[in-house]
């Protein structure tokens, strides 16, 4: 059963590594929220055993430290420009606050010019800030990772928002399961 479907259109049909590359921040997104969630506060070793993963779009094996459950599960359908991931597994909570902040990325992304301004833009967002970067960071200090390995997290975090915020996105459009995926 599919329980969130996100719609990403292109103006032009992307390439398979720009499709990899937005595959991998959503999961960056997803299992950053995840991890960050109160059910996952005494989890040990989650940040640090996904460090040790790495993030390069090759790896298809999810965080060690997920729930059977929680793991994020989704199949994707492309029709040249657009893209759609089904997602039918994930934590319903944390795909909530991922549909909100999927939306909130997209209202701005409409409405600042220039990449870089519009990925700083996002950054300073409130929700993003209280919602997903503040809960990582206390998350991996309280996990005791170190300032270098806390900003390797924070840098893809950045990277995933620029990927579903650049120039040459018509649009991203996040709808709940029972919802026409339309852009």
């Amino acid at each position: 059963m599919v329980k969130l479907r996100v719609v990403i259109e292109h103006r032009l049909m992307p390439t398979s590594m720009k499709y990899a590359l937005i595959h991998k921040g959503l999961e960056q997104l997803y299992y950053s929220l995840l991890f960050s969630s109160p059910g996952y506060k005494t989890s040990p070793q989650k940040w640090s055993q996904w460090l040790k993963m790495g993030f390069g779009v090759s790896i298809k094996e999810q965080p060690r430290a997920a729930a059977r459950d929680d793991k994020l599960r989704f199949s994707t359908t492309s029709d040249g420009p657009k893209m759609e991931l089904a997602i039918t597994q994930g934590e319903d909570g944390v795909l909530e606050q991922l549909h909100r902040l999927l939306g909130e990325l997209e209202n701005l992304r409409k409405n600042v010019a220039g990449e870089q301004a519009r990925v700083d833009a996002c950054m300073a967002l409130p929700s993003v800030k209280d919602e997903l970067l503040q809960p990582m960071v206390a998350s991996m200090e309280a996990e005791g990772l170190r300032p270098s390995d806390v900003s390797a997290f924070l840098d893809k975090a950045r990277e995933a928002v620029g990927l579903l915020t650049e120039d040459t996105l018509l649009g991203v459009a996040v709808h709940p399961a029972a919802s026409p995926a339309q852009v």
